[in-house]
């Protein structure tokens, strides 16, 4: 696997231009296009694992922060993020609880300390690795994507946040319509000019029989249908009620 972020943003790129076609939120509030881009993304690793790790929850209160990964029979974390926002939190709580024991605290400031706060955990857009068997910690992290589609905007405290998660600001990178350039021919170029994912991922797709610009096309394909079908779905259910 190759350390260049850059490629890693060109594919990124490739789904924040597809997907943008998609409407930005479903009746429940659900934001189709970030849903879009997640499952895009997620279905290209089964193919060819880019090193990009999508929705990986990081608890902040370590320093640097600590990504949330499910553990194994044996107790043991494993690479895998926790995929569940309520068992995160569960784990933020064990952690802090843990961490409180032996200390002479009043009930008030026990209650703090044991208790999930609100930063306590961050779960950026995209982290990249690289080494893809690795965990998505600081020392294995080529940077940090966060994906935003007008009008959304950082929100509070995000960005300082998940510049302490990528371990710096130049490792921080926000991706845009407007940045991916997608109103141009070059949809798959992270601007001014880098190069293309097509270039760095072609040959280990091929030794695999596998085509990339069917597989990018037929992933981006499959991620709009999939948060069509959540638009979908959210209004027959409010239809309904």
């Amino acid at each position: 696997m190759d350390d260049d972020i850059e490629s890693r943003l060109a594919i990124v790129c490739s789904f924040v231009c597809t997907c943008e076609v998609v409407p930005n939120r479903g009746r429940s509030g659900i934001n189709l296009k970030q849903s879009c881009v997640d499952r895009g993304l997620q279905q290209l690793n089964e193919n060819c694992d880019t090193g990009i790790r999508v929705q990986v929850p990081y608890y902040m209160g370590d320093s640097p922060p600590s990504p949330l990964l499910v553990k194994d029979d044996e107790g043991q974390e494993t690479a895998d993020a926790i995929p569940s926002f309520g068992h995160a939190i569960n784990r933020i709580r064990k952690i802090k609880r843990d961490r409180a024991r032996g200390i002479l605290l009043t009930e008030t400031a026990k209650n703090r300390e044991e208790g999930y706060t609100r930063g306590d955990m961050r779960i950026p857009d995209a982290v990249v690795l690289r080494d893809p068997n690795g965990k998505p910690t600081q020392d294995n992290m080529l940077g940090v994507i966060e994906v935003k589609f007008p009008p959304d905007d950082w929100g509070d405290g995000q960005e300082r946040a998940y510049e302490e998660i990528a371990g710096g600001e130049e490792k921080l990178h926000l991706l845009t319509p407007e940045r991916c350039k997608c109103d141009g021919p070059q949809q798959t170029k992270y601007a001014p000019v880098i190069q293309p994912a097509t270039e760095t991922y072609r040959d280990r797709l091929e030794e695999k029989g596998i085509d990339w610009d069917k597989t990018v096309i037929g992933v981006a394909r499959v991620a709009g249908q999939f948060s069509l079908r959540v638009l979908a779905a959210g209004a027959a259910l409010i239809g309904g009620t």
